[in-house]
């Protein structure tokens, strides 16, 4: 087969692999993704290690990893991610610190973090984590502050939060999640409220709640709640009435429902608890058991 045979027939691999995995059919991606990977070898051996070659490889160890771990095989999805990291390296020896050599070697990273924190190995899920916030932040030096490149940031800080919640550093995983939000707060200002840069200010607020309501600073929780609540009531707005939506609110009521409870305002926490309407709520039984619950505080 001829290069541009063999490039044509990559470009159809990876998009019936991409629409497989779509559609929920890992069985059918891993077949794409393998062959794929095949393809992009047999480039190898043709043209050797050109820029666009080992994009190519790069891009079908990536491909196949996410597809092995979802599955459940990690050792054979950290032997791809390790690879991928093997040749984002390699293309940053051979083409420099470009925007998009440090996005490729960041996310090689960022895949074997993930990996690491799933594993049980926060300190390397760390040092994954770190590197991916240096190469963003060598990025961002390169292209400013890109949607790609603040949305990249504020990810890395959420990680580095999770590993140190991992690590029982909590001071630090606080200071991550703090750093997080305001770079989301940076993006809303030059982007707009989307609805993805509103679920993730959301997740945010949520994290800095948990950790408020950890440490007894009960105000401050209540008011990253709220902050979720009125989130997610915006999104609503934009987005109509979702199951994840509702999902999210029904769960925020929850937890302010807690909170109103727990400093005795119970006709507050009896709104919340009984949110949403029954027109709405897929669980009567769960809202009949939450009217009982009240009436029993009530009767207290």
């Amino acid at each position: 087969m001829d290069e541009k045979s063999l490039i044509a027939q990559f470009e159809l691999q990876k998009a019936h692999g991409d629409l497989a995995r779509e559609r929920g059919d890992l069985a059918a991606a891993e077949t794409s993704f393998r062959e794929l990977l095949r393809l992009a070898e047999l480039l190898l051996s043709l043209k050797g290690e050109t820029p666009d070659v080992l994009r190519s490889v790069w891009i079908s160890h990536q491909r196949l990893g996410d597809i092995v771990r979802d599955r459940g095989a990690l050792p054979e999805a950290e032997e791809h991610f390790r690879e991928s990291l093997r040749l984002s390296e390699r293309r940053r020896a051979l083409e420099g610190e470009t925007p998009d050599v440090l996005k490729s070697h960041s996310i090689s990273h960022n895949r074997l973090g993930f990996l690491a924190l799933f594993v049980g190995a926060p300190a390397e899920a760390e040092e994954h984590f770190r590197e991916v916030r240096s190469l963003v932040q060598l990025w961002r030096v390169l292209e400013g502050e890109t949607p790609d490149v603040l949305k990249r940031l504020s990810s890395a800080h959420v990680m580095l939060g999770f590993a140190a919640s991992h690590l029982d550093a909590l001071p630090e995983e606080e200071k991550h999640f703090r750093e997080a939000l305001r770079i989301n707060e940076q993006r809303r200002t030059l982007e707009g409220e989307t609805p993805e840069i509103l679920q993730e200010l959301s997740s945010v607020h949520e994290l800095l709640g948990y950790l408020a309501h950890d440490r007894d600073a009960l105000p401050e929780a209540e008011e990253h709640f709220r902050e979720v609540l009125r989130i997610n009531e915006q999104r609503r707005t934009l987005e109509g009435e979702t199951p994840e939506i509702l999902q999210e609110l029904s769960s925020v009521h929850e937890r302010l429902g807690h909170l109103a409870h727990d400093r005795d305002a119970l006709s507050e926490a009896e709104e919340h608890y009984l949110w949403p309407p029954a027109r709405t709520c897929r669980n009567l039984a769960g809202l009949k058991m939450r009217k009982n619950w009240i009436s029993r505080m009530n009767r207290k």
